[in-house]
């Protein structure tokens, strides 16, 4: 079983939908990504599911997503996964834009960046 925190709510349904044994936990913003690690600790296998805002980062050279789940993951020591390759900019995108096998692609994609936390 792995913890995924992540920050919309389809963001947490494909990752619900795609990984096997699942606790999803959605903070609904990138800003309430550490607020919500900070409260419930979670343990175990962990991985915070950015959202990557490739867009905002070609425009003002910073992409908040990933960076606020840097912040997030490094609070507990969990690890930090992002859709590359798409044109949108989280995991429901990647469901989506990937089609068939895409949801297995999203759990080895998740599941690989996963880190113990104790």
């Amino acid at each position: 079983a792995v913890t995924a925190v992540c920050e919309g709510l389809a963001t947490g349904l494909s990752i619900f939908q795609s990984l096997r044994m699942a606790r999803v936990i959605v903070a609904f913003d990138a800003g309430n990504l550490i607020h919500a690690v900070d409260q419930l600790r979670p343990t175990g296998s962990v991985v915070i599911c950015a959202d990557n805002d490739h867009g905002t980062e070609a425009k003002r050279g910073t992409n908040p997503g990933r960076e606020k789940a840097a912040n997030a993951a490094e609070l507990i020591g969990a690890g930090v996964a992002w859709p590359e390759g798409i044109e949108g900019t989280d995991w429901a995108d990647y469901l989506a834009e990937v089609g068939e096998g895409g949801a297995r692609k999203m759990e080895r994609l998740i599941q690989a960046k996963a880190r113990y936390v104790t």
